[in-house]
């Protein structure tokens, strides 16, 4: 059991296609995905990092908005227009990233959702550009162009592979941003800033950069899911889709990498359910999300891990059991052997 889940990443890419080939809602799956990239890239700033952003909503939006202007204007490449939506979104980034570290806790919180709602207002009001609280419409999704040949985009299944495709190298990116010299850093800043500082490292240059890398993985999930529902919403900037991506990375755990796709999973799969059935079901969020600070700290995720070595732990004890048994009875056989 240990080995089979010692690569974790490689577990929930299969749960995947798994789900993709068993489950007729692709479109619901794929959106998962998408959202699971959202949560991850949030969870650099905030599990990683210590920084509580409000203002995940802003750049994911930009990257929509972006992708979808690219699309509806000009008729870009489809890699061209992510790629733009990627890096507009994390020079903003860097911006609101280099203006926000100057304060710390709440007011850092609230600063960035200040920034959120600018993002949103420009949206609102920018009418002939974005189209305003109608969104952008018209977003449609093209066919992968690769020089010597074209891949139809249209059917849900072949976008959902698509889509596996860039969550994939997102993820292995992120992780390997993790696991270098620079992720441990990051984890020092949030640890002890202070102390941090003191052993040579700038932790206002660190965060600017995890801002920026931060912003770029989001825009890159709002370009994303531009292109799958074909239609850019002012929603999407709410502040309140900054509270969501913050539920999913609490609910799934934000002390791994892995546990922010998790929540993500969960929360838009009741999003999902819920709202078609009951017009409040944030309410069941909401409590969802208490029951988990008070009683799962570390999320779905930790729970597992925890359930997982609990069960390593009993198998293994009882294999151990059985070895010593089957050695006393060797023992006590072979006394018998040699007192006849």
């Amino acid at each position: 059991m240990g080995t089979f889940f010692k690569d974790r990443f490689t577990v929930i890419i299969i749960l995947f296609l798994i789900s993709v080939s068993v489950f007729p809602y692709t479109e619901l799956i794929t959106e998962m995905l998408i959202f699971g990239l959202l949560a991850v890239s949030f969870n650099l700033m905030f599990g990683y990092t210590g920084l509580l952003s409000f203002g995940h909503a802003a750049l994911f939006s930009i990257g929509a908005y972006t992708m979808g202007l690219l699309l509806v204007r000009f008729e870009v490449n489809i890699f061209l227009g992510m790629l733009a939506g990627s890096i507009l979104t994390a020079m903003i980034a860097m911006i609101i990233g280099w203006v926000s570290i100057r304060l710390s806790g709440v007011y850092f919180a609230m600063l960035t959702l200040a920034f959120n709602e600018v993002v949103y207002f420009s949206i609102l009001q920018w009418k002939n550009v974005t189209g305003g609280d109608d969104g952008l419409r018209g977003i449609f999704r093209p066919n992968m162009d690769l020089g010597l040949f074209s891949l139809s985009l249209q059917r849900p299944r072949e976008f959902f592979f698509f889509v596996l495709f860039f969550f994939i190298l997102s993820i292995l990116a992120i992780r390997r941003i993790i696991c270098s010299p620079f992720g441990s850093v990051l984890l020092a800043i949030r640890e002890n800033e202070n102390r941090t500082e003191s052993i040579g490292y700038n932790p206002r240059d660190y965060k600017i950069v995890v801002f920026m890398i931060s912003g770029f993985f989001a825009g890159l999930a709002g370009s994303l899911f531009s292109i799958q529902i074909k239609y850019a919403a002012l929603s999407f900037c709410h502040w309140s889709q900054s509270g969501e991506v913050l539920i999913m990375a609490l609910v799934g755990g934000t002390g791994s990498l892995y546990g922010p796709i998790l929540g993500a999973v969960l929360v838009t799969l009741m999003r999902s359910v819920f709202s078609v059935v009951w017009d409040r079901w944030l309410l069941l969020l909401g409590m969802v999300f208490v029951g988990f600070i008070m009683f799962l700290r570390g999320g779905v995720w930790e729970g597992l891990e925890s359930g997982f070595s609990y069960l390593a732990r009993h198998f293994k004890r009882k294999k151990i059991s059985r070895e010593i048994a089957l050695d006393q009875s060797k023992e006590v056989s072979h006394g018998f052997g040699d007192n006849s």
